[in-house]
């Protein structure tokens, strides 16, 4: 099985500057700020010769991959938990 996240990063950048009104005061303030996200946007799953593409852009992360697991496992043998796991 391969699996593969495609993601999207967005940065912007900002700065400005003024001089004000009150000449004792001094002039030439300024700042700037930058900024930085970064989306998971698809993944991908092939295993057997099968693709399929989820979609993560519409549902949290965490949510999507809370319904993909139970389907994981299943295509990878592993059987799911007994109901009491003690005896």
């Amino acid at each position: 099985m391969s699996a593969s996240l495609f993601i999207s990063a967005n940065f912007g950048f900002g700065t400005g500057s003024g001089e004000g009104t009150d000449p004792s005061k001094g002039g030439g303030k300024g700042g700037g700020g930058a900024g930085a996200r970064i989306s998971p946007i698809v993944l991908i799953i092939i295993q057997e010769g099968e693709v399929k593409v989820y979609s993560l852009a519409k549902k949290a992360l965490l949510e999507k991959l809370a319904e993909l697991v139970p389907e994981a496992l299943s295509r990878l043998g592993i059987d799911k938990p007994k109901a009491d796991c003690r005896k």
